[in-house]
Order: structure tokens, then sequence, then C-alpha cells
């Protein structure tokens, strides 16, 4: 550690901010390694120490991260949203590094600002890939090509849908979405996922606000996104999920949260909940054929491997209402293919 703290003074004196965030990388895997032995001692130790020092590897190596993160913001915007995820990664659920987080999360908010992604969303690049599932997952292996597009962030929740429920339920006949009484939300639900909503209505509010519900092969590639550095996506097979090809079985909840509580069930643009928390409403769009009403991932009712692959569809009927069904938002990006 000596050793590395004096080559990150050396790197501030001497270097500029793109070669010491070079020099840095280095240095994140001799923090690594530090975490990694921690670990190894707290299953061995009784004491708690060597937690203390996992947690102080893992903001160590979160404001390596971050450093990188602040000097490839100009020169390298992308790298940079790699870095400032990695270290939003590091020091989430650590309390000394609350502040380091927040300063994360804000540097994050400016790339995705700075990358034209409407606030909330998450751009999903041109490309041309092979989605599908295996036997049962009601979704054929085909290869497709999927224009630029956004993506929310997180499923919408019951205080944004409350508004446009409010403007548009005498004139359109809006059912009661999930929990809802007296034609709002029970208190304390806010800011959780609204459920109980059909594919219509869920397609109106989206309509309302000039955007669309994702379609499905968009959904299924922001499900097994990786860095390009990695390929574009998770492998074709159908064993695939947001955090990578292994499932986790403490990656879902089984009681529905706040969109985003759950780290885990993210890709690497910081679409949270793909695999859990509310199935979603999608739009299967297949040339020659009409749209079709579709579901994925799993949900908080039902947070079953099979179910959160990526490869795997739902078929509920269009006019379903169900207390685990939410959705999404999703616009197309300017140009298509950029």
């Amino acid at each position: 550690l000596t050793a590395a703290e004096a080559a990150a003074q050396r790197a501030t004196d001497e270097a500029s901010k793109e070669e010491r965030a070079l020099r840095l990388s280095a240095l994140i895997e001799r923090w690594r390694g530090v975490e990694s032995l921690a670990q190894e001692l707290s299953k061995l130790l009784p004491t708690g120490r060597p937690e203390r020092a996992a947690a102080h590897a893992k903001v160590a190596t979160g404001q390596l991260y971050l450093e990188q993160a602040q000097a490839l913001e100009r020169p390298n915007a992308p790298q940079a949203t790699k870095h400032a995820q990695s270290a939003v990664k590091a020091f989430e659920g650590i309390e000394e590094a609350k502040d380091s987080l927040l300063t994360a999360q804000a540097l994050l908010r400016r790339l995705d600002q700075s990358s034209g992604a409407p606030e909330g969303m998450a751009v999903m690049d041109y490309r041309k890939l092979r989605l599908g599932g295996g036997a049962g997952d009601r979704n054929s292996p085909r290869t497709v090509e999927i224009q630029a597009f956004y993506i929310g962030l997180r499923e919408v929740t019951n205080e944004d849908y409350l508004p446009f429920y409010r403007d548009q339920q005498a004139a359109k006949q809006l059912g009661l979405p999930q929990g809802w009484i007296d034609g709002q939300p029970r208190p304390g639900t806010e800011g959780l996922p609204v459920t109980g909503v059909t594919y219509q209505e869920a397609q109106l509010y989206a309509q309302a606000l000039g955007m669309r519900l994702p379609t499905d092969a968009e959904w299924e590639y922001a499900a097994r996104f990786v860095s390009s550095s990695a390929g574009g996506l998770r492998p074709f097979p159908q064993e695939a999920y947001p955090w990578g090809a292994e499932w986790d079985p403490d990656a879902l909840a089984e009681t529905l949260l706040p969109p985003g509580s759950r780290p885990r069930d993210m890709n690497e643009r910081r679409v949270f909940d793909l695999a859990g928390n509310v199935s979603e409403w999608v739009t299967v769009r297949e040339e020659g054929q009409e749209d079709q009403a579709a579901a994925r991932g799993a949900s908080y009712l039902y947070p079953f491997k099979r179910i959160a692959r990526a490869g795997h569809r739902l078929k509920p009927r269009p006019d379903y209402r169900g207390p685990q069904l939410g959705f999404r938002l999703a616009k197309s990006a300017p140009g298509g293919t950029k």
C-alpha cells in the first residue's frame, strides 16, 4: 500500500490527467488484491476487523475509479462512464463513502447528459445481434438489427403515473392501478413501480410524454448489454442476466421495492431491475406483422431463475392487470444508427 500511495503521488505530480488515469489502472489491481485477501480473512476469523479492512479496500478502489473517471470526462467520455459506474458500485452500501458516492453519481449524470440521453434514460447504441431463448421461452432465436434508442433507467412509479391518471381518467376511462384508493396511491407507496396497468394504458402514458414502450428486442438487448470492450452483450445462450451468465439468488427481492433498490440487478448503463422487481410490458414488433403485447423479466411475486433470464418472454393478455406487472419508457434516438 505504501508503494501504491507513492506511485499515486508521483502520478499526481508528474503526469497529465489522462496519463495519470492510465497509471492509476495498475493501482486498482493492487487494491483488488487487498480487498480479496480481506474477504478471505473474514471467512476465517471471528472478529469484525477483516470486514472493515474489506470495506476500506473497496472505498480505496472506488476512489481510484472515480479519479480515473474525472480525468477522462472530457477526452474519453465512454471510458469515464465505465469507471464512474465501477466507482458507484464500490461505494454503495458503505457509510464512510456516502460523499464519494454522491460525487460519482453526479459525474454519471453529467456524462449521461453529455451523451444526449434524456434525463433518467440511457442510450443504447445501434447494433446487429442475436437474440432469443431456449425451449419454452416463447422467444425464437433470431438475428436482429436494432437502431439506437433510449431506455428508462428505472420503472415508472406511482408518483410518475399520478398526474397522467388525473388528467386522463375521465376521458379515457382508465382502470385504477394496483393498490390505489380514491384515485391515488396509498400513502407510502408513491415511489413504488406502478402496477395493475394494462398494455394499452402503459402505451397511452408513454405517448403522453412523447415516448413509447420498449420493443421486445430492445428490452432483451438492454438486459444482455455489457461494455463494448467485452463485445457489447452477454453471450447469446439463454443463460444470461443483467449482471452476468451465472444465476444469483440474492439479486432479486421477494417484496416490491422502489426502482433501483437492488444494485446487483443492473446492466452496465445503469438500467435497473431488468431481471426483477416487476415484469414489464414490451411491444413485439416483427416485419409484416401487427404489433403484439408481451412482457419481460421476473418479479417480486415470481423471482424465478427461468423467468429472470434475458431470453425469456412472457405472454400476458393485453388487458391483464397484474400486481407484478409494470413498465418502463423508451424512445428512438435521433439518427438511429449512431
